[in-house]
C-alpha cells in the first residue's frame, strides 16, 4: 500500500508544479518584473474615500467590480523572453483562447487574445502578449499580462490606458469600434 502511495505522489507531483502559471513560476527570477492583483485588491481599491460624483471614479469602480485577477510579467531578457512567448502560446492552446487581434508597429509586436463570455464585448480572460517594447530603455522587452473576471472590453482598454501599459493604446481603438 506504502509503495502505490508512493508512486501515486511521483507521478501526481509534476501534474502539481505544471498547474502553477508561468506567473508564479517566474516571478522571483532574477531580471523579471512581475504584478499581481486579485479581486480583494480590487475591494480594497473599492474602499478608498473617492469623489463619488466624479463620473471618471464611477466608471473606474463599475470596471474593477466584475475583475477576479490581473497578472502581468515581464522581462528584458532575450533567453526569458523567449520562453515566456511559448509559455503564452501554450496558454492560450491550452485554454481555447482566441486571436482578438495583433499589431506590429516598427518592430513592437501585441497580440490580444480573449476567452469568449457572456457576449461579445464581455469576455473571461483577456491575454495580451507584447515584444520588442522599449521599458526603461531597454527595447527587448517582452511583457505578458492577464485580466480575469467578467471583463467589458471597452471598459478594459480604458484601464490599459490609464495604467500606460504597453499595448494598451491599441486596446483602446479596438474598444471604440
Amino acid at each position: 500500500m506504502k509503495k502505490i502511495v508512493v508512486t501515486f505522489l511521483l507521478a501526481v507531483l509534476p501534474l502539481v508544479s505544471f498547474g502553477q502559471s508561468f506567473f508564479e513560476q517566474y516571478e522571483d527570477e532574477d531580471g523579471v518584473t512581475s504584478f499581481f492583483a486579485t479581486k480583494e485588491t480590487f475591494k480594497l481599491l473599492k474602499s478608498i474615500d473617492a469623489d463619488p460624483q466624479d463620473q471618471e471614479t464611477k466608471e473606474f469602480f463599475k470596471m474593477i467590480e466584475s475583475l477576479e485577477a490581473v497578472k502581468m510579467i515581464s522581462t528584458d531578457r532575450k533567453d526569458l523572453g523567449a520562453k515566456f512567448k511559448g509559455l503564452a502560446e501554450n496558454h492560450v492552446s491550452k485554454n481555447g483562447l482566441t486571436e482578438l487581434m495583433r499589431v506590429n508597429d516598427d518592430g513592437k509586436k501585441v497580440k490580444f487574445y480573449v476567452k469568449k463570455g457572456k457576449s461579445d464585448s464581455i469576455v473571461k480572460e483577456l491575454f495580451m502578449l507584447v515584444t520588442g517594447v522599449e521599458m526603461d530603455g531597454n527595447k527587448a522587452s517582452t511583457i505578458v499580462m492577464s485580466v480575469t473576471g467578467d471583463i467589458n472590453l471597452k471598459h478594459i482598454s480604458k484601464l490599459t490606458s490609464k495604467m500606460n501599459i504597453p499595448g494598451g493604446e491599441h486596446l483602446e481603438k479596438k474598444g471604440k469600434e
